[in-house]
């Protein structure tokens, strides 16, 4: 499991810093800002992203209200997910959780402004 170090972007611009993904990492929040994940796959298969979002009610019909967020990073190419810490921060850990179905060559970045 990797743990992403939040980076605060600065007025000037920042030169963010990247960690090669895990199947499951998670990152503190900083605080309730919108929080920015950079993903970027330079492996030979697509990524599958999910962050979690353990707040979700699943009503009757077995579809949740706020469902986790879900997108994939093809091979080659980056990504940028948008993370409402309100949403998906973990009551109980204060973390946010973020899978990976591809590791190769993945690495990511979290920013907030």
């Amino acid at each position: 499991m990797a743990t992403y170090t939040v980076q605060q972007v600065a007025e000037a611009g920042t030169l963010g810093t990247y960690t090669a993904v895990s199947a499951t990492d998670t990152f503190t929040p900083l605080n309730d800002l919108p929080h920015i994940l950079h993903v970027k796959n330079a492996g030979g298969s697509s990524d599958t992203v999910t962050v979690d979002d353990p707040n979700a009610v699943t009503p009757i019909a077995a579809t949740a209200f706020n469902p986790d967020q879900t997108g994939a990073v093809a091979n080659a190419t980056e990504r940028v997910f948008r993370i409402d810490p309100r949403r998906c921060r973990n009551a109980g850990t204060g973390l946010v959780t973020v899978t990976h179905s591809f590791t190769t060559t993945v690495t990511a970045a979290v920013f907030v402004g």
